[in-house]
């Protein structure tokens, strides 16, 4: 009789016990598994912005879906973060493309090698090159950065031009200047990036020499 009273005793007291170990060990779970994430966001490497590398082109493409922007501290191919005009200060998104050493390039199409190469005369630069007011503006805030920077020979809108002042084609890059001893055609869409890029491979078909610059305008 002594030993049933005893049992009951001890009872509750072992599935306490046992309770409070199922507790614990589930305590120290919980608590090896947050210490294990929390480990591998310390370890994992950075988030950084990624470049988009074509070797057909070497496209080096910057990888900013919302946009760069384009302010007085902005550092972008051919800039040299000096005060832009107010309405140069938008969201934009540039690269830089160069042009292919080996196979992949594009061939020129065949009105761009029988073009005339002798080069109609510089126009105006504060031609449109769009119905868009927000492309005009930001190449007239382009022009005038880069005037600053010391470019040159720019032509708005006009068949393309090498840096000797030949005609290599009858394609209209939106903007095409000379700076450093380099020629740059550059274009602008308000569309995409990707529309930007489009006009590359014959740009640069036309002279493997320049750098092209695509740009997104917002």
């Amino acid at each position: 009789m002594k030993a049933d009273n005893h049992r009951r005793l001890i009872q509750p007291l072992l599935r306490a016990r046992k309770s409070t170990g199922l507790v614990a060990a589930r305590l120290a779970l919980v608590s090896f598994l947050t210490g294990l994430v929390v480990a591998l966001l310390f370890l994992a490497p950075p988030a950084s912005a990624a470049q988009l590398l074509h070797v057909q082109t070497r496209v080096a493409a910057i990888a900013e879906p919302a946009g760069q922007f384009v302010g007085p501290h902005s550092s972008v191919l051919a800039v040299q973060g000096r005060e832009r005009t107010p309405n140069y200060d938008q969201s934009a998104t540039g690269s830089s493309v160069a042009a292919d050493d080996g196979a992949g390039a594009l061939a020129r199409l065949d009105q761009d090698v029988g073009v005339n190469p002798s080069a109609p005369d510089a126009l105006s630069l504060e031609r449109q090159i769009s119905l868009s007011d927000s492309q005009n503006e930001f190449l007239q805030g382009r022009i005038g950065d880069l005037q600053e920077q010391g470019a040159t020979d720019f032509r708005v809108n006009q068949q393309q031009v090498d840096i000797n002042g030949d005609r290599v084609g009858i394609n209209r890059p939106d903007l095409q200047y000379t700076l450093n001893g380099q020629r740059f055609y550059e274009e602008f869409e308000t569309g995409s990036l990707e529309a930007a890029l489009e006009h590359g491979p014959r740009i640069l078909a036309n002279d493997p020499s320049g750098q092209f610059v695509p740009w997104f305008v917002r």
